[in-house]
């Protein structure tokens, strides 16, 4: 699957290429072919056997939209094998408010990543948050644990049948 790469050059030797699709693959190289050869390793050993969600390549309209700092690189297609690359990552498709989404949009791209990549690294950012919160609250029940999971503001009447 060809996957857009952002190659730019850091000095008169040396290139830097980013992933929007894989956040935590930054690639250092002498030559595009250099980096587009490493590309494949450094995603396997970034993602492969985790929970990392691996997202569809983004498409060339999303890529017109990003803005890179410096916009002086080169948008250029790299073909990853997935097959060698395992990720329990599912699609998901919900509805949000289109001036949050602006927001959202705004954060992934000053971060040089997509919206799908935003989304998932905000959720394992909010379960991170959250599981903290429950062990240091260590409830004295299952029921009372299932609550402060739901909130604070969980209503036990609307669980009655």
């Amino acid at each position: 699957m060809k996957y857009p790469l952002y190659l730019n050059r850091i000095s008169s030797t040396r290139l830097h290429a980013h992933f929007p699709d894989f956040p935590r693959v930054d690639l250092i190289g002498s030559s595009r072919a250099e980096i587009e050869l490493n590309a494949q390793r450094v995603i396997e050993q970034a993602y492969d056997g985790g929970d990392q969600p691996i997202c569809a390549p983004t498409s060339d309209t999303e890529l017109r939209a990003l803005r890179v700092d410096g916009s002086d690189g080169l948008w250029v297609f790299v073909d990853i094998d997935l097959a060698r690359v395992s990720s329990t990552a599912v699609e998901l498709r919900f509805n949000i408010l289109d001036t949050l989404l602006d927001r959202v949009d705004a954060a992934a791209t000053e971060h040089h990543m997509t919206r799908a990549a935003f989304f998932s690294r905000a959720a394992m950012h909010e379960l991170e948050e959250n599981r903290a919160s429950r062990i240091a609250q260590t409830p004295s029940s299952p029921a009372k644990s299932f609550i402060s999971i739901l909130g604070e503001n969980y209503d036990r009447r609307s669980s009655q049948p």
